[in-house]
């Protein structure tokens, strides 16, 4: 599992010249917890327990 958002794990692509934005694939298979961190990875945030404000993230990606 990552340590930081702001880290990339060995298999990142880098997208951007200056190396500053990368993709890579963590999992192949998801949990609720991976949703939000994805949601909220431009916010540096990153997560390991899924609680209340996550289940009404959740409900809004869902329903948007």
């Amino acid at each position: 599992m990552l340590e930081s958002v702001n880290r990339p794990p060995e298999n990142a692509k880098f997208v951007l010249d200056n190396n500053q934005g990368w993709i890579a694939m963590l999992r192949h298979s998801g949990e609720e917890i991976d949703i939000v961190n994805s949601a909220r990875v431009s916010f540096g945030k990153f997560k390991t327990e899924f609680n209340e404000k996550d289940i009404k993230l959740l409900n809004f990606l869902i329903n948007e």
